[in-house]
């Protein structure tokens, strides 16, 4: 399992579900991309992505080939303000695109 740390250890960033309110177009940044691996072989990666324009946080989820059943995959972002854990949310949750599903890569 792939996790990214946030960038600078204090993450402030505010999370809002990026795909329903249309942030994923508005000044992109992909802070950071970490490999997945499966015995061995690099079988996809996860981003944590944001936007400038709107000052927000995200991840992005990615396979090389379809997921091979039903709730492969999930991305949870964590925000928090030094320590203290303020939010969270992922791809499941309200507003989001949803676990990677058979059939889907991304």
């Amino acid at each position: 399992m792939a996790s990214i740390r946030s960038i600078n250890g204090n993450s402030t960033i505010p999370l809002l579900h990026n795909y329903s309110t249309g942030c994923v177009n508005k000044s992109p940044i992909t802070y950071e991309t970490e490999y997945i691996y499966k015995n061995g072989v690099k079988i996809g990666y996860v981003q944590l992505k944001g936007s400038a324009y709107y000052h927000t946080a995200w991840g992005y989820l990615k396979f090389y080939s379809a997921a091979p059943y039903d709730y492969y995959a999930n991305v949870w972002v964590d925000s928090f303000n030094g320590t203290t854990k303020r939010a969270f949310t992922s791809c499941a949750s309200s507003g989001g695109n949803g676990w990677i599903m058979k059939g889907q890569t991304s």
